[in-house]
């Protein structure tokens, strides 16, 4: 009697035994698509900061060459301004010339800081050292020529022809250079789309 009773135990516990393993593996089940779609939320989030910081990034960098047109032409009214116009020129020039050099600051910091997404790479840093003498030279020479339009006495063209040929003579070296690197950056752009594009597809399936 014993042993029949212990065998009818055994086969009620059996089923519930396998209700049990069923729902932990179930649970588990669960728990493993919720994590999953935790990631891939969190991995989506970042790659749409990325893409937000690199089209800052493309914009920026894009006016690097406009703002370095004005410089040259600001440069140029302001060696040919009467006195009377040299204020509102010497003041255009150095506003513009400000503008630039924080950009370029900004589009050449490294490492990561707080406020970026994603890093140089390896091409768009050697481009800007490439167009680094270039940068320098006209940098240099615009804060030459506004010391010089500071002073209260005439100033003689000598005085600044030289440094407003080396600005002219670098300018183009440098928008060639620009029109890489915004090129570069567009394409490193498109990588990083690509390759979200292809993850995204990959995680829903």
């Amino acid at each position: 009697m014993t042993g029949i009773q212990s065998n009818t135990s055994l086969h009620r516990s059996l089923p519930q035994r396998i209700f049990q393993t069923l729902s932990i593996r179930y649970l588990l089940a669960l728990s493993g698509i919720a994590l999953t779609i935790l990631a891939s939320n969190w991995f989506v989030k970042q790659k749409l900061q990325e893409q937000l910081y690199d089209s800052h990034l493309l914009n920026i960098a894009g006016k690097q060459s406009m703002l370095v047109q004005r410089l040259v032409k600001s440069t140029l009214l302001l060696t040919q301004a009467d006195s009377a116009q040299q204020n509102y020129y010497r003041s255009e020039l150095e506003k513009t010339l400000a503008q630039w050099v924080k950009a370029h600051e900004y589009l050449t910091e490294d490492p990561l800081t707080p406020h970026q997404f994603t890093q140089n790479s390896d091409t768009i840093r050697t481009l800007f050292c490439a167009i680094t003498p270039s940068y320098q030279v006209i940098v240099l020479r615009s804060r030459a020529i506004l010391n010089l339009f500071l002073q209260p006495e005439p100033i003689a063209e000598n005085t600044f022809k030289a440094h407003l040929s080396e600005i002219l003579r670098h300018e183009v070296p440098y928008l060639q250079g620009m029109e890489t690197i915004v090129n570069q950056y567009e394409k490193e752009v498109q990588q990083r789309v690509d390759q979200l594009i292809y993850m995204q597809q990959f995680l829903m399936y």
